[in-house]
Formats: structure tokens, sequence, C-alpha cells
């Protein structure tokens, strides 16, 4: 599944670039990251609990920063497994939650 979007937020760009290569801030942005632990260079190992309505769950996955131009583009790969087959729906609204949280990390 690709899901792309596009996203205005209200910082500086060396200010968002940053924030989004910050294994941290990725943390706390990436709605039900519960962690987010370095396996290799621009590789992370996720633990994140989601759900959609009544159905949910915990999923194991890997989270890689690639096609890396500071401070102008990358592109964040996200790959998971879990036992519930609501991802799409779920991808979506994390997605959203996700650039809402990294437009308060900028701003703050």
């Amino acid at each position: 599944m690709k899901i792309e979007s596009t996203q205005e937020l209200h910082a500086s760009r060396n200010r968002v670039y940053s924030a989004l290569t910050d294994p941290e801030v990725l943390r706390r942005c990436i709605p039900g990251c519960e962690s987010l632990e370095k396996t290799a260079e621009d590789t992370y190992s996720a633990t994140l609990k989601a759900g959609v309505g009544s159905i949910k769950g915990t999923f194991k996955g890997e989270v890689r920063l690639e096609d890396m131009r500071p401070p102008e583009h990358y592109r964040i790969v996200v790959e998971g497994k879990g036992a519930i087959g609501m991802i799409q729906g779920a991808a979506k609204m994390m997605a959203s939650r996700f650039f809402t949280a990294l437009e308060a990390e900028v701003k703050g």
C-alpha cells in the first residue's frame, strides 16, 4: 500500500527537516508508537499500537528514511506486520495524526 500526501508545515525548512530525521521526534509524532530503536543507519525497529473502532492491535515494523536530500526531501518508508487487516484505513488516519503532531513539534 502506498500513501501519498502533501502537508504544509508552518516552520522553517531546516527545522522541519531536523525534526523529521530525529528519532525521538518521530517516536513522539508517530501515533501509537511505543518504541523506535535504531537498527542501522536511518533504519529503526518500531512497535505501534493502533486501531480503528473496536479493532485494535499491536504492530511490529520497520521505519526507514530514504532518498535523503537535506533540507529539501526525504521519504519515510514504514513496513509493518500485525494480526489485523484494517491497515489501509488506519494508515491514512495515522498519517494525518503524524503531521498534526509534527506541526506541534516544529512550532514549539
